[in-house]
């Protein structure tokens, strides 16, 4: 999710989420390993967005053009790590 007025960006926000109470051990692996970059202003979650999003989750206001790069680049990893965990995945029985 992106909160932007007047061609300023004041939040951007970025999860996973997952679909059973565990991520499989190869998404959860490729997220761990994952280098977050140094954003000037990383926001904490409020108490309440500790309950609902992941341990993965990014909420930042980007401070310039390169860290909303930056965003946008984190947002094309994690699609990527979804995409290769479900070219993969096995189908459970029912």
């Amino acid at each position: 999710d992106i909160v932007a007025a007047r061609g300023q960006v004041s939040a951007a926000v970025m999860d996973i989420s997952a679909m059973a109470p565990t991520l499989p051990p190869a998404v959860l692996s490729a997220l761990e390993s994952h280098e977050c970059p140094e954003y000037k202003e990383a926001r904490e979650l409020p108490e309440w967005g500790k309950a609902i999003f992941s341990p993965f989750v990014r909420f930042v206001r980007p401070t310039s053009v390169e860290e909303e790069n930056f965003f946008a680049e984190e947002i094309r990893a994690y699609l990527k790590i979804i995409r290769e965990a479900a070219a993969t995945a096995v189908p459970e029985p029912a």
